[in-house]
């Protein structure tokens, strides 16, 4: 195979994700040529509504996954926390990047950390995972929606539309847009996203390019991936929750935690397991049975009704 087509959505951090794991697989495989393909995604096209509004599982994932079915492109590059934990049948996630940093981080118009926020400021962020967490560690603070990519995000920033803004540390890192950060925030306020800071690669099983991206795969965050992945199908299946889970591993332990709650209301369930990395799908089933059993199933159940 000395042409592969890699599918990619079209914003400035997809390309550039785009971009590495092209480099990635031509220096791994000299003679290859890896051609970028962008597809635009529902979730891009709309740009208006809400992302909690709009209630589609995979919303920037699955035009990718229909390319890559009818045989248009041959791998999909995506942020594996856009990633649903059901993808189309007869393709797998073949390889993941190295995470880059985790955490969440907090832009500010005054004051240098998230404890300097007025009583009653805006904060913006699309995400109902981060709602939920800071509306357990700050109940006063008004959360306001925030879609678009990341340049769109910064604009109205500028324009102090909000008193603060929630982004992944990944993409501002990977954009360069580190010195305008000004707190990256703990893991014990914000646990992140199940995925977040990987960059996830997908293809049709026993294909020549799942081979071919096979070889890229870094090994110890995809044992990171596959527990929280494993977490993400336990608990939300189909459906769109507040959840968070964050892997972590130490020698050949994994350890993984999580976080789910009401969008709106009640408090913030926590569940984490231990164990061999080898375990790392049943530790994420373990883990996600312990929030559905504190009472997650019912949080899931409304969101399946609501959704």
């Amino acid at each position: 195979m000395s042409l592969v087509k890699l599918g990619t959505r079209g914003s400035p951090l997809a390309l550039w994700q785009a971009d590495w794991c092209r480099e990635a697989l031509e220096k791994t495989h000299p003679g290859l040529e890896v051609e970028i393909v962008e597809v635009q995604s529902s979730g891009d096209v709309d740009l208006r509504t809400p992302l909690v509004q709009m209630g589609e599982v995979g919303i920037f994932t699955r035009t990718l996954e229909w390319e890559l079915e009818k045989g248009n492109i041959d791998l999909a590059v995506h942020s594996l926390k856009d990633v649903p934990a059901q993808i189309i049948d007869g393709s797998s996630i073949v390889a993941v990047s190295e995470r880059e940093d985790p955490r969440d981080v907090i832009f500010l118009r005054e004051g240098s950390t998230f404890a300097d926020l007025r009583e009653g400021a805006t904060v913006a962020t699309g995400s109902l995972r981060r709602r939920a967490q800071l509306r357990s560690a700050r109940p006063d603070l008004e959360m306001v929606a925030l879609r678009g990519n990341l340049n769109t995000r910064w604009r109205k920033f500028e324009e102090g539309q909000f008193d603060a803004m929630l982004l992944a540390a990944a993409g501002v890192i990977r954009l360069g847009w580190e010195d305008r950060v000004t707190e990256f925030l703990s893991t014990d306020l914000l646990l992140p996203a199940v995925g977040q800071g990987i960059v996830g690669i997908q293809a049709l099983d026993g294909s020549a390019a799942a081979e071919l991206a096979g070889a890229i795969d870094h090994t110890p965050t995809h044992a990171r991936a596959r527990a929280e992945r494993s977490l993400l199908k336990a608990v939300a299946g189909g459906c769109i929750v507040p959840l968070a889970g964050f892997a972590e591993l130490g020698g050949d332990l994994l350890h993984l935690r999580a976080r789910l709650a009401h969008p709106e209301k009640g408090p913030v369930l926590e569940a984490e397991v231990e164990g061999p990395t080898a375990d790392a799908v049943r530790i994420g089933r373990e883990v996600g049975e312990k929030l559905l059993a504190q009472g997650g199933a019912a949080i899931v159940e409304q969101a399946r009704a609501t959704g």
